[in-house]
């Protein structure tokens, strides 16, 4: 007998020894990745942005009564911002990742929250041992399931039954005549009546239990980790207001039982399957902790939101310090006065090998004249991404930007709209109604805009153009266009500087260099993209014709 004790504690000991190996090892390989992986992208390719953007949906209604711009959808297509999204995304939890997509889409009023998060990306830049650290402990929030903690914070919504008592009862008679029958075999029918009661209330209440359970499991793993992130002094004074997780503690205790039950579900063949749910069935435990969890969890929405943020917060600050790392360069924004854009060697973040650019206005708007493909409108959104990636992780892709703190706006991607049953033109008349709009508010904006007018005949769009731009260009804000029509140079200069783009033929081919130039464009590329591109010699001969006759039509007609 002796033998067989020692023999299992011997056996225990391994296992506990086994496991420790085990887990310093996985650890071990996680450093080594963290460390490998530092400041380089992720190789992630697919995205879910249905699970990404839930958080930043579900918050839209009050995150745009106090913020100082919500980035529309508009905007965000404009800019392609998922993808820039996707360049910057090196998060490791999948709460950071969802509170990293809001970050980016919700342009705060305080600059001290942004200099505060800038305070958090620096600790990291330098503290390799802090963020390895919390590198590891975020590691745990890195499984799918993770998404769906943010379900606690929006989407539970299930009131207790009016017979809710009733339940408590049914419990109570069902343990009392249990109890009964070992003195009275009789009593055993009543215990099976209530059973068989009990059983169609368990099983009604599954189809509440399956909606929540995945993210109810969650819950523990996120407080452990936000736990273990508060153990760091630099985070822990990070987060001023330490209250709830003293409010959610109580609630830990009983998601245990919650984790129990994911356990035993997990396999619903196992003699423990079986034996757990005759035990709830009989005594209405699941029904019962489940309602209890819920109404705590509804109780603090409010603590398990400033838990969201917590870990969201440092999980986005690691992004963005392994983003810098990573850019050839990077620079913090400046934020001017109004009606001043300063930047020096700016490129796109998604553009590999991007030729970096510089660009002064001084009390000035751009036009901005280019040949087609020469890169003119791909530099106007490199202003504006550059911007709002500046006022919301405090991070510009250029040796300097300087710009004032702005509010954006862009219309470039319009297209016919079937549903409504508007043309292009018309759609573009409605943006650039709201846009008119919004320049009545004397806090600067940024506006974008490429092609005006495209819609339209030439006169028209000129003139409608130039009549809107002027606009636009009132009061502090700043607007960037994009054009084909040079006749705006002469409407708009000089409260509109020239700039253009423009390309050189090398042994027969169309080249570009990608760098912008001062003043306005004077050739055109049009005809010469049909003739690189092989077209007959008869068409090129009479585009140009025609391109000459109404040149000079145009000149005496203006004349």
């Amino acid at each position: 007998m002796l033998f067989y004790f020692f023999g299992f504690i011997i056996l225990i000991a391994a296992v506990l020894a086994f496991n420790r190996i085990y887990t310093k090892r996985k650890t071990e390989r996680l450093i080594s990745y963290f460390k490998h992986a530092w400041g380089k992208p992720q190789n992630q390719t697919y995205y879910n942005f249905d699970l990404i953007d839930r958080y930043f949906l579900n918050k839209i209604e009050s995150a745009a009564a106090g913020c100082f711009q919500l980035v529309s959808d508009k905007l965000a297509e404009d800019l392609y911002l998922d993808n820039v999204f996707k360049a910057i995304d090196l998060t490791i939890s999948k709460i950071g990742q969802q509170y990293l997509y809001f970050k980016i889409r919700v342009v705060e009023k305080k600059l001290g929250n942004l200099m505060k998060f800038d305070s958090l990306v620096n600790e990291f830049q330098t503290d390799e041992a802090l963020r390895i650290k919390c590198q590891l402990s975020l590691h745990k929030l890195s499984k799918l399931g993770s998404y769906y903690y943010e379900d606690l914070i929006h989407g539970i919504t299930i009131e207790k039954p009016k017979y809710f008592s009733l339940i408590y009862l049914l419990s109570l008679v069902s343990f009392g005549s249990l109890i009964a029958s070992f003195f009275y075999p009789q009593v055993l029918l009543t215990f099976f009546g209530i059973f068989a009661v009990n059983a169609l209330l368990h099983y009604w209440n599954k189809k509440n239990l399956s909606l929540h359970l995945s993210s109810l499991i969650e819950y523990s793993s996120v407080y452990s980790t936000g736990t273990d992130l508060n153990k760091q002094p630099v985070l822990r004074s990070y987060c001023e207001d330490q209250s709830f997780f003293q409010e959610l503690h109580a609630l830990n205790k009983k998601m245990r039982f919650i984790n129990l039950i994911s356990v035993v579900e997990n396999d619903p063949t196992s003699i423990g399957f079986l034996a757990s749910e005759l035990f709830k069935i009989a005594f209405n435990l699941e029904i019962i902790v489940f309602y209890n969890v819920i109404g705590d969890i509804n109780d603090k929405t409010a603590a398990l939101g400033k838990l969201f943020i917590f870990i969201g917060e440092i999980d986005s600050a690691l992004s963005v310090a392994s983003f810098r790392t990573s850019a050839p360069q990077f620079c913090k924004p400046n934020f001017l006065s109004p009606k001043h854009l300063k930047v020096k060697d700016l490129v796109h973040p998604l553009i590999e090998s991007c030729t970096p650019n510089s660009l002064l206005l001084d009390n000035q708007s751009l036009l901005l004249t280019g040949s087609n493909m020469s890169g003119k409108t791909t530099f106007i959104r490199s202003i504006a991404i550059n911007l709002l990636l500046g006022q919301t992780i405090y991070t510009c892709l250029a040796s300097e930007f300087n710009a004032p703190f702005s509010r954006i706006f862009s219309s470039i991607n319009i297209a016919d709209n079937l549903l409504n049953n508007t043309s292009c033109y018309l759609e573009e008349v409605i943006t650039l109604k709201d846009f008119i709009d919004e320049s009545i508010d004397t806090e600067p904006a940024l506006f974008i805009l490429d092609e005006l007018f495209k819609g339209t005949n030439t006169l028209e769009r000129i003139a409608n153009g130039k009549a809107v731009l002027s606009s636009l260009n009132q009061n502090d804000h700043l607007v960037l266009v994009s054009t084909h029509d040079v006749e705006l140079c002469d409407l708009l200069y000089p409260s509109f500087n020239l700039y253009h783009f423009s390309e050189s033929i090398i042994d027969s081919e169309l080249v570009f260099d990608h760098k912008i130039k001062e003043g306005r464009l004077r050739t055109s590329n049009a005809i010469r993209l049909l003739e690189a591109n092989g077209f007959p010699e008869s068409i090129i001969s009479d585009a140009y014709s025609t391109y000459d006759a109404l040149k000079v039509n145009h000149i005496s007609t203006s004349g």
